[in-house]
Formats: structure tokens, sequence, C-alpha cells
């Protein structure tokens, strides 16, 4: 049986492009099967909203355990994403994979994925498939339950890594996650179909012909 429990960890700023994206999400979900060999499929949905991300992430999967969740399908309230992200990124079939996307900064812009050479993962117009990396954000990202069974709490800390800066909860999570043998993969194909929102929405398109001008000059 396949539930998923869709979480949100949020500070309190949702935006309209991400609600009316969960909307048809949550929509789209009953009419196509996730997967042929499975006759049920769940959804529910979950947040906790507090300034501390990483309590709010704890607190998540504990609820997402106690329904009995298959998968945590995270989501954050600052993204734009298709109706069929789930079914795409649970067509992969992994533990951990999710879409790549421009931080909201730029330019220079930045992906989140980081690669495995430590570079931030390129997602352009010929970019498709799958890509192992060290972390994706959570912006839209699915993980089996799996993940927290293998591994345990905590699960989410800002780690220290000097000169005032301090690692994203997502990155202490992947690291405990390689190191218990899972691998993490960035979906191409879905990251050139989310948006993230700021001062406008940041596509990969974008990031794309921004670098496509820079190697030009």
């Amino acid at each position: 049986m396949i539930k998923i429990a869709v979480c949100i960890a949020s500070t309190g700023h949702c935006k309209t492009q991400f609600a009316a994206s969960l909307a048809a999400l949550m929509a789209y979900f009953p009419s196509v099967r996730l997967a042929p060999e499975e006759p049920d499929q769940y959804i529910g949905q979950f947040m906790v909203e507090s300034s501390g991300l990483a309590y709010n992430q704890h607190q998540l999967v504990m609820q997402a355990k106690e329904w009995g969740a298959s998968h945590i399908f995270w989501v954050e309230d600052d993204m734009q994403f298709p109706p069929d992200a789930l079914h795409q990124l649970f067509s992969r079939r992994q533990l951990w994979v999710g879409a790549n996307y421009p931080m909201r900064v730029g330019p220079p812009f930045e992906y989140t994925a980081l690669a495995m050479d430590k570079q931030r993962v390129f997602t352009g117009p010929e970019s498709t498939g799958l890509e192992r990396c060290l972390y994706t954000g959570y912006g839209v990202t699915l993980m089996s339950m799996e993940i927290f069974e293998r591994v345990e709490a905590p699960w989410f800390e800002m780690s220290w890594l000097g000169e005032g800066n301090y690692a994203t909860t997502d990155a202490y999570l992947a690291e405990k996650v390689r190191n218990a043998g899972i691998q993490i993969y960035v979906d191409h194909d879905l990251s050139k179909r989310v948006g993230h929102v700021g001062n406008h929405v940041y596509h990969c398109a974008e990031v794309a012909h921004w670098k496509e001008n820079q190697n030009g000059k």
C-alpha cells in the first residue's frame, strides 16, 4: 500500500504560486495510479509552522510515521510545480529523488543540488534523466520512509562549517543517508518544470540562458 505524506515545513510565508500548485497536485493524485501493481494509494497533508526549520522537519517525520506513511513528499511553500510532480518522482523508484532548482538570488545564479564533485548540479536544456548527487534541497523531493528506519535521529541539524557558515538541514540528513549506503538523485526532467518563487519565479531555463550569455562574452 502506498501512503504519501505531503509534508510542508513552513515559516508562515506561503506563496500564492505554491498554494495553486499544491491544490492542483492534490486534485490530480486520485486520477492516475502511482504504481499499477499497487491497488491502493492514499495521500495526506501535514504542515508544521514555526521559525525552527529543523524542528518543523522532525515533527513532520514523526507525524508521517504515526500515520503509517510509505513516503514523504517534501514541498516548500515558496515552490511552483506541476500537478504530476509526485507521480514523476515516484516513477523513478528511488529512496531519495528530488528536483533541482535555482536559489532565489542572481545573477549570478546557483542551483540547490550539489554534485558528486561538490560543484552545483547544472540542469540545462539538454539535461535529462537522473543524476546521482550529494544532496538535493527539499523544495520538491520524494523520500521513502525507509530512510528514517535506516538512519537514526537526529535527522535535521545545521552543522557548523566554520567562518560564520552553517550547512543546511538537507545537507545534514544527506550525509547520514550517504553513510548508510543510500544514493540520492536529481530528476532533471522534473527540475525543468519547477520554479522557486522569490522576487519573481526562478526557473532552470533562466539560469541556462544566463550561463550561455556569460560564456559568450
